[in-house]
């Protein structure tokens, strides 16, 4: 049986915590759970609970919940897709106890700026989206949204977050850490560290598929980068002028059918497992097949 992703744990995560915030979150006993979740650095100064640096997502925070809510949907089932689940999870948990320490350390013995909520992650999950997929679209309300619109969304509420901690609450430089600025720069050099190659591939892989297969004809299925099967159209292959004759190309057309399954069969690997499980030969071979398109 298979076993549920990890972004849609973490999206009927984010549904269950919004319930709770909005239906009981007002309520007495709800109090005191709060304030043993939520992250402020004198509680780490002061009194060393350090439980708080993994369990501040879980602390109520509107603008968390609203970005989780769009990030933990198709764009998360996407970036671990690309990452595999073990490493998606490891990377929102890293990032998780970072911005907690990063949080202490740049706001040291404060006790009323409190860090909570799902917002980094959420900002990690949709950089990563928009830099692998920077074509797709994420559908909220029967509307499809381009990507790039999401993310350029999210780094408007993360500025208005920054300006009003830095001149209204008088914070220094920690807000960066805090408000998602540093999320979202480290973000984007964590992905493009890992997946430069990926992206670039992906980007010539879509325009193979769009420009060669005919929608009319019929055949085996191939895997989208994003995931989706789609149909394999067999296509005419026309014949090329070679020493002032016209030679017939079935034989590349052969070649050209045998690369487009081992292109498949490589997608579901990156699809399954994530990129770095390619081999050094299989790599080698998505760099060669992206340069003949």
């Amino acid at each position: 049986m298979a076993t549920e992703s990890l972004s849609r744990i973490l999206w009927i995560g984010t549904i269950v915590l919004f319930l709770f915030y909005l239906l009981i979150g007002g309520l007495p006993f709800s109090a005191p759970v709060v304030a043993n979740i939520v992250l402020a650095p004198v509680d780490i100064s002061d009194q060393y609970q350090l439980w708080r640096l993994l369990s501040y997502p879980l602390g109520p925070s509107f603008i968390g919940l609203l970005l989780a809510g769009i990030a933990f949907g198709a764009p998360g089932e996407e970036v671990e897709s690309i990452l595999g689940k073990r490493s998606f999870g490891v990377a929102l948990l890293w990032l998780t106890l970072a911005i907690g320490v990063l949080h202490v350390l740049g706001n040291w013995g404060e006790s009323a700026y409190a860090l909570s909520g799902l917002e980094h992650l959420a900002l990690f999950t949709i950089v990563g989206f928009v830099y692998l997929f920077p074509q797709s679209s994420v559908r909220i309300f029967f509307i499809n949204i381009p990507s790039w619109f999401v993310l350029t969304f999210a780094c408007g509420l993360v500025l208005i977050q920054t300006v009003d901690a830095v001149v209204e609450g008088g914070h220094g430089a920690g807000a960066l850490f805090t408000e998602g600025v540093v999320t979202l720069v480290a973000s984007a050099g964590f992905f493009h560290a890992r997946f430069q190659k990926y992206r670039f591939l992906l980007g010539a892989i879509r325009t193979f598929e769009r420009v060669a297969f005919r929608p009319q004809h019929s055949g085996g299925n191939v895997r989208a980068a994003g995931g989706a099967m789609q149909p394999m159209p067999m296509r005419h292959v026309a014949s090329r002028a070679f020493a002032g004759r016209l030679q017939p190309q079935h034989p590349v057309r052969r070649q050209e059918l045998s690369d487009e399954e081992r292109l498949n069969q490589i997608l579901d690997q990156i699809s399954e497992t994530g990129y770095d499980s390619l081999s050094p030969d299989e790599q080698r071979f998505l760099r060669e097949y992206s340069q003949r398109l």
